[in-house]
């Protein structure tokens, strides 16, 4: 089952959201061998621009399938990919799903990624009938916190987790039900 049967465009003011093309390995693969990206994620930085073309590959297969919606962020001046975000975990009969997001930081502090957010979660209420949006990220990573928070978010528990690298890691799940969501205009 899938909630869409063509990728969904979207625009903000400044941001295009589409879907990832192969032409965007280059974008991604400078997004993803910057370690400050990796800071507060649970996965090794890229090593080969190879990476980022499988990368691609696997997303869009999954996209075909309709098991998530990942889209590139291209910035509308630029025309360049600097993040990604996607509505994935998608629970039909709880009409819900989770949103998860990245952002080179080159880009952050600039108010980007609250209109990406924004828009996608209006997206999925809207489009999708979501009733439900989650986010889980590390309880350390305050920009993303904050950027949950921003768009009404509520904290519902911390859990903590071993990470694939042995670290000792506090989780944070938020939730947006969609009677509490306000757009924020584009």
């Amino acid at each position: 089952m899938s909630y869409f049967s063509s990728f969904p465009n979207l625009k903000t003011e400044r941001t295009s959201l589409r879907q990832l093309r192969r032409k965007d390995a280059e974008d991604l693969y400078y997004l993803r061998t910057d370690d400050r990206v990796y800071t507060y994620l649970d996965r090794e930085t890229y090593h080969t621009i190879d990476q980022a073309y499988e990368f691609i590959h696997n997303i869009n297969a999954g996209v075909s399938s309709g098991n998530w919606i990942m889209w590139a962020i291209v910035l509308q001046k630029t025309g360049r990919v600097v993040g990604t975000v996607c509505l994935w975990k998608f629970d039909f009969l709880e009409r819900k799903a989770e949103i998860g997001y990245e952002l080179h930081p080159d880009y952050q502090g600039k108010g980007i990624m609250t209109e990406v957010v924004n828009r996608i979660i209006h997206y999925g209420f809207s489009n999708l009938k979501l009733e439900t949006i989650e986010a889980v990220t590390n309880a350390l990573n305050t920009k993303s916190l904050n950027l949950l928070e921003t768009q009404q978010f509520d904290r519902v528990r911390i859990f903590h987790e071993i990470d694939s690298r042995g670290r000792s890691v506090n989780m944070a799940v938020y939730r947006l039900r969609q009677q509490s969501f306000r757009r924020v205009k584009d």
